[in-house]
């Protein structure tokens, strides 16, 4: 993935595989690219070049298909909600449930009944039928507030019915008990209807992370883990990162991408945990390249590890002078 206008790279060797039913719970601090993963899996590649040797497939359908056919079959909620603000509540439900009404419903139900009937249900199940003639408003226009705009936007999301739905921060400006019963909403829909939701969540709570199927860690546009949710930790408390007590494990995982929160365990430190992590990126670095540049590629490759080595040697030399 490249920026157009700063051609800077943002994303590099991005790999991962989700299936029907599961929930993605991606995890990354702010600017790691959670925002970019998630709109390039929805296709809102704007002002984004996308490379040509990636492959991003649904199901067989490549990107370019799926974005001209089956535009509405992946939908992508952004963080900072957007409405028509001087419609009501329900004008914009009952709009956004009325151009999804599939063409066979049940006898003698109109189009319109039946985009009338589903925006009551999931106005009800979210809370919403007190709004449904207040306008939805903005910063300027006023309206419901921004927790009820919020739960607005997830009642849009809900009522396109989408197989692939992305979610970027859709938990802010809600307390703890509603994030928590939007991501159960979220788990029973993956479950009884097949769909797969990524949700990109700041600050996640213990509650909230063992809903999800699968993690991805973002560090600097790079994918440091990616795979079951349940392993998360233990992969890196096995790699010599320390887990505090009472801490989430969300919260663990985003701190290990931040160099003042990350602590080494006992036994380890951070300079043989970051030449772990060199020797890991070389040898899967190297594999890709043609058997001609790796000597070459090699012995610039290995000169920060030995930087690495060198400072290690000397704190260690230090060290004993001390002790004797």
């Amino acid at each position: 993935m490249i920026c157009a206008r700063a051609k800077r790279t943002i994303f590099r060797q991005f790999e991962g595989v989700l299936r029907n039913g599961e929930m993605l719970l991606v995890l990354g601090r702010p600017g790691s690219g959670c925002s970019t993963l998630l709109k390039t899996i929805s296709g809102n590649v704007h002002g984004l070049i996308v490379d040509p040797h990636s492959d991003l497939q649904y199901n067989g359908i490549d990107l370019n298909i799926m974005a001209k056919q089956f535009k509405g079959e992946i939908v992508y909620n952004q963080e900072v909600d957007r409405h028509f603000p001087h419609l009501t509540v329900g004008q914009t439900l009952e709009f956004a449930s009325y151009v999804r009404t599939p063409r066979l419903r049940v006898k003698d139900i109109s189009r319109k009944q039946n985009a009338r009937y589903l925006t009551q249900v999931v106005m009800a199940i979210f809370g919403l039928s007190h709004t449904y003639n207040t306008k939805v408003g903005n910063d300027y226009v006023r309206g419901v507030s921004g927790g009820e705009r919020k739960r607005v936007s997830i009642a849009e999301m809900t009522l396109a019915g989408s197989p692939l739905a992305c979610w970027d921060n859709s938990t802010r400006g809600l307390d703890a008990a509603t994030a928590l019963e939007f991501v159960k909403a979220l788990r029973m829909s993956a479950d009884l209807l097949g769909p797969c939701h990524l949700v990109a969540i700041y600050q996640a709570s213990q509650a909230i992370y063992d809903i999800f199927d699968r993690t991805v860690v973002l560090y600097d546009g790079r994918e440091i883990y990616y795979g079951p949710a349940k392993s998360a930790k233990a992969y890196f408390e096995h790699m010599g990162w320390h887990c505090p007590p009472r801490q989430s494990t969300g919260d663990f995982l985003t701190g290990v991408t931040n160099n003042r929160e990350r602590r080494a365990r006992p036994g380890y430190s951070i300079g043989s945990l970051r030449l772990q992590t060199s020797l890991k990126a070389t040898g899967n670095h190297l594999q890709s390249m043609p058997s001609s540049r790796k000597r070459s590629k090699t012995i610039k490759l290995l000169i920060p590890i030995v930087a690495v080595l060198l400072q290690n040697f000397g704190n260690y030399e230090r060290t004993c002078n001390r002790n004797i």
